[in-house]
């Protein structure tokens, strides 16, 4: 799928159902808490140029990284147990099976892993398994863990954080 037309139909479409949704190219990113980046990522198949599926997922913003990693989250159609979904932007239905996935899987998805305490709980329910062998999820209740006993001084050090490296990024651009 193009990225054209990707951001139009996160404009007319995924905008009414999440709120401020901004395409830039091949992420959706919902508006949310400060602490977690939420969005949708656009994955082209390799085998057709048309063919693409979706994965919802949240990233903590307060542990550094330099990419994104999908690991809190999951393709569309695997999050409620068909098995991922892949569409094909031909098809004329695609739109509306797109939002009903969204609506179906997505949105929950993002309601129930909100903030992270909800990520936290999150991971014991559904990430247990693999967090025996991902550090990016010890890393992640590490400072949830750490945010928890100093709310306050964690949130001032975040806000911190993110204002220098907001100019930062507002310099290079």
């Amino acid at each position: 799928m193009k990225q054209a037309q990707w951001r139009t139909f996160a404009d007319k479409h995924l905008r009414p159902l999440l709120g401020e949704v901004k395409a830039v190219r091949d992420l959706a990113l919902i508006p949310g808490d400060e602490w977690l980046l939420r969005a949708l990522a656009l994955e082209s198949s390799d085998f057709s140029p048309t063919k693409f599926s979706l994965t919802a997922f949240v990233l903590p913003l307060y542990v550094p990284t330099r990419y994104l990693y999908f690991t809190f989250g999951d393709r569309l159609g695997r999050m409620s147990g068909e098995g991922e979904k892949w569409w094909d932007a031909l098809d004329p239905e695609w739109e509306l099976d797109v939002v009903l996935h969204v609506r179906r899987e997505a949105m929950p998805f993002f309601d129930r892993v909100g903030d992270p305490s909800a990520l936290f709980a999150y991971i014991d329910s559904e990430l247990e398994m693999q967090a025996q062998s991902d550090p990016r999820i010890a890393e992640v209740r590490a400072v949830i863990r750490d945010i928890s006993a100093d709310r306050d001084h964690v949130i001032a050090k975040f806000r911190e954080w993110r204002r220098q490296n907001y100019e930062v990024l507002k310099l290079a651009a």
